[in-house]
């Protein structure tokens, strides 16, 4: 496990951020559910925190640099910063045709494990955390939507459109 922190750097000592919104420079603004914006009822997890995501700024953010930390939202009220490092599969060709397929991998130490897997696409953004005690999900309302749902796992719906959603197959 020290040589994870290594790679990554200060992620190990990157501490929860206790607020319930991040810095006036974060991508993320807390969203009361009383938006007037109707939500797919089979895409809609049973319990959710709503948040907006400046998804733009975080892309031009993401594109200058190859290590970013991330400010993500946990299912409660509060944020955590997670450094993270660019982690695609793709070929460094391939990566150049579709440079807007990035995916990141991040970690947090010591407050409890925290294990972040990142997907940003041209449907928005993705993340799973992992920590020692639950699973939560981050993905957007809909596609190109500026509203995302942070939900534990537990609430994930069958036929949401979450890449990270485990299937009956990956249960085996």
């Amino acid at each position: 496990m020290l040589g994870v922190c290594n790679v990554i750097g200060s992620a190990c000592s990157t501490p929860k951020i206790k607020q319930t919104n991040p810095s006036p420079d974060s991508y993320w603004e807390g969203v009361s559910k009383d938006v007037g914006y109707q939500f797919e009822t089979k895409k809609t997890p049973g319990e959710y925190r709503l948040l907006t995501l400046d998804f733009e700024r975080l892309k031009k953010s993401v594109n200058e640099q190859g290590e970013i930390t991330f400010i993500l939202p946990d299912p409660g009220t509060g944020f955590y910063a997670i450094r993270a490092v660019d982690s695609s599969p793709m070929s460094p060709a391939l990566a150049a045709k579709y440079p807007d397929i990035r995916s990141f991998r991040g970690i947090q130490l010591p407050k409890g494990l925290i294990n972040v897997n990142v997907d940003l696409n041209s449907s928005g953004f993705f993340a799973m955390i992992t920590t020692t005690k639950t699973t939560y999900l981050i993905n957007p309302a809909t596609p190109g939507s500026p509203y995302y749902f942070c939900y534990h796992k537990k609430y994930a719906k069958r036929d949401m459109e979450n890449p990270f959603f485990e299937t009956p197959l990956d249960k085996q």
